[in-house]
């Protein structure tokens, strides 16, 4: 069960320190001691076993932690690859801004549609002139917003 959990908790983990610059898995000990950094560039495999995991580094460096002793295991710095990237062929500048999509320049009345990273239409506003509104009730992941020849990829979280 502990060894399920462990997994879970490394596929999902996410955060870490600010001071950590680059990409790196960090192993946080249950009993309050210093954190253990290992940048994901140097990690060449990691071990699960029944009691433990181990974190081989390059140079055969291999360091073993007990799931008891293990508080979390998150990593850090990750980068998505995936920011707001915006192509206009006019004047329109379309924005995402606190959950709202708007247009800073007016806009003809025209339809507005959001695609979803499979490219089905998720959302469509006919008539829209850039009025901000809402796309809280998008489940979370990247989308592209389409108005006449303008676009905008944005990532709702």
């Amino acid at each position: 069960m502990k060894k399920t959990i462990f997994l879970l908790a490394l596929a999902f983990g996410a955060g870490g320190t600010a001071a950590e610059a680059q990409e790196s898995l960090v192993v946080y000990n249950a009993a309050g001691a210093e954190a253990q950094s290992f940048a994901l560039t140097d990690i060449v495999k990691i071990t699960l076993g029944d009691d433990d995991v181990t974190v081989v580094t390059s140079g055969s460096k291999a360091s073993t932690f007990k799931y008891d002793d293990v508080r979390s295991i998150k990593f850090s710095n990750l980068t998505t690859g995936i920011t707001p990237t915006q192509i206009t062929g006019s004047d329109l500048k379309l924005y995402l801004r606190n959950g709202m999509i708007g247009a800073e320049n007016a806009v003809k009345p025209a339809k507005a549609m959001i695609f979803d990273i499979g490219g089905r239409v998720v959302m469509t506003r006919d008539g829209w002139d850039g009025t901000p509104f809402s796309v809280a009730s998008l489940a979370k992941g990247v989308y592209i917003l389409k108005v006449n020849n303008n676009t905008l990829k944005f990532t709702r979280q």
